[in-house]
């Protein structure tokens, strides 16, 4: 299931307690393997951690995913651009303290709107590679959400197939969303959310 072309590591030495990683096709109808690969993640998080996230976490977590995957789907590849035999790689990584997720392509550079990339460039923890081509983007705050208290307000509002949402959406379910494209092509995103302190004993 997982390819040699991971995105890269979140740290040196950090090393998750769980992983599953996937390279499908980035097409609208693969997209039912990354919400696969979740299930299949949440059932051996439930068996490596104390404080498995819960329902409502789990589902912000999903959305966030569903969204920068859509994301990709739509704009790394438009209209078979980089040929038919566009990959979306995969990966999500349990840690004790937050769950993280990586995807890569080799699809055109995403080029956000001024909303999109306000707040401060922010960039996935590297790796040893080369240094990146063009420069990172972190999607902070986003303009035109500022009436909206958090997530629930967002799902409520907004028009996910047209009213271009998707990465706001995602960046309110997350702690961090960022994305960078590496010096060999390589689309980046890295999206964390960090767990909820375990319980008391």
């Amino acid at each position: 299931m997982s390819s040699g072309r991971d995105p890269p590591d979140g740290g040196a030495g950090r090393r998750p307690l769980t992983r599953v990683a996937i390279d499908v096709p980035a097409t609208a109808e693969r997209l039912q393997d990354v919400h696969d690969a979740l299930a299949r993640f949440w059932a051996a998080v439930a068996g490596s951690l104390h404080n498995a996230p819960a329902g409502p976490w789990r589902a912000a977590f999903e959305t966030a995913v569903a969204e920068v995957a859509a994301n990709i789907v739509r704009h790394a590849y438009p209209d078979g651009a980089a040929g038919a035999g566009g990959t979306m790689r995969f990966r999500l990584d349990a840690y004790p303290d937050a769950i993280e997720a990586r995807f890569a392509d080799d699809g055109v550079d995403f080029r956000p709107s001024a909303g999109d990339a306000a707040g401060p460039l922010r960039a996935p923890p590297p790796e040893p590679a080369p240094p990146a081509a063009a420069g990172p983007v972190h999607l902070g705050d986003l303009d035109g959400l500022d009436g909206l208290d958090g997530l629930d307000d967002l799902l409520a509002t907004a028009d996910l197939a047209e009213g271009g949402y998707g990465l706001p959406l995602a960046r309110a379910a997350l702690d961090t969303l960022a994305y960078s494209r590496s010096a060999g092509g390589e689309n980046e995103w890295w999206l964390v959310k960090r767990l909820p302190p375990p319980p008391a004993e």
